[in-house]
């Protein structure tokens, strides 16, 4: 009762030597993120984790590229593949390269391509919504790891971007599908505010200091937001009060 009560890479440039690629920026509401959020698992465990895309109204996928650093002495990636939405969105093929993981810095790159059988982009691309990637990691320790999107903005090395792409049939170009990231957040155990290993009243303490706080704002506390939604609100109290005395 006392419990309730204390409440997306291609290891190199994404290439078709069919067309010269020069991508243009398109206007979009599209959101990248991640699933569950935020994530948590037992020591010594593998545990999966989707990368999850919204696209807006107008926006047809092609081409994706995730590159996502994370916490290495907390997580490992184990494995990344295609999550179903690029193909069953589109109805077409897909190709891309063997997913570039580095484990020893913290990072991974992977993506994937629509492609005809007879080679080139199809006619349409995927729309909605769904999961691009599946990320399966091991937690290798207690702790707390950002699973954060890089090189979202131009300017970014190729094999560091983050990337969403439509295709332009009559321009023969690649164009920019302009998208709002959502970084993902891991923790063991979930609650632990000052990760000192136990969910306890100092977290609370800590959360309480920042309570009622949005990013931006001088006392917000990024660790107290737990749920990564740029406010500590009820719903950070929350996860604390339901993990309450976890270690």
């Amino acid at each position: 009762m006392k419990k309730k009560l204390l409440l997306l890479f291609l290891s190199t440039i994404i290439f078709v030597t069919m067309f010269a690629t020069t991508p243009t920026q398109a206007q979009s509401e599209t959101e990248l993120g991640t699933y569950p959020l935020p994530c948590t698992s037992e020591v010594g465990t593998r545990f999966n984790v989707s990368v999850t895309i919204v696209l807006s109204e107008e926006a047809q996928l092609f081409v994706w590229q995730v590159n996502m650093t994370f916490n290495p002495t907390v997580l490992a990636v184990v494995n990344v593949t295609e999550g179903p939405f690029l193909k069953e969105a589109s109805g077409y093929p897909t190709m891309g390269p063997t997913p570039e993981i580095h484990n020893d810095t913290g990072w991974f790159c992977a993506g994937r391509t629509l492609k005809r059988p007879d080679g080139g982009f199809p006619p349409v691309g995927a729309t909605g919504s769904g999961e691009i990637a599946i990320i399966t990691f091991y937690a290798k320790a207690k702790g707390k790891s950002d699973l954060h999107f890089t090189g979202v903005f131009p300017g970014e090395p190729a094999k560091q971007q983050t990337f969403l792409r439509s295709w332009d049939p009559i321009d023969k170009e690649l164009v920019e599908i302009v998208f709002t990231p959502y970084d993902g957040f891991f923790q063991v155990p979930l609650g632990d505010v000052n990760n000192n290993g136990i969910v306890d009243a100092w977290d609370l303490a800590d959360l309480g200091k920042a309570y009622g706080t949005s990013q931006g704002q001088t006392s917000y506390n990024p660790d107290a937001d737990l749920n990564k939604d740029k406010v500590v609100e009820r719903s950070d109290l929350e996860i604390i009060s339901s993990n309450y005395g976890a270690t």
